[in-house]
């Protein structure tokens, strides 16, 4: 999966233009993507790369579902299933839920 997969336009949140990928490390380079997601039918969702973004991007775009990095390369692992794409965002969005990488220790509690 790329993300253009997950995404049809970004902006950059810094400038509001749209975004291209950055020649540096994306949280060198920004705080956070807002992405519309073709894959979701044009839903607004914000791709921020460190959690101490989170609160922020929360007051900034509230109501907005949030993916980690991390949680994109996880749904790399199902990218033939855009029906369970779907599913796995429906469950972040209802229940604020986060998407735990597989190989993590944690995943298995």
């Amino acid at each position: 999966m790329r993300m253009s997969d997950l995404a049809g336009t970004g902006t950059d949140v810094a400038t509001g233009r749209a975004s291209t990928p950055p020649a540096v490390a994306p949280s060198q380079a920004r705080k956070w993507l807002l992405l519309d997601s073709k894959l979701l039918d044009g839903e607004r969702i914000l791709l921020i790369f460190e959690k101490r973004w989170l609160a922020e991007a929360r007051r900034a775009y509230p109501g907005t579902v949030i993916y980690f990095p991390l949680e994109v390369e996880e749904l790399k692992r199902v990218k033939e299933f855009p029906e369970t794409i779907k599913f796995l965002h429906r469950i972040k969005k209802e229940f604020g839920a986060w998407i735990v990488p597989s190989n993590r220790p944690s995943a298995g509690r």
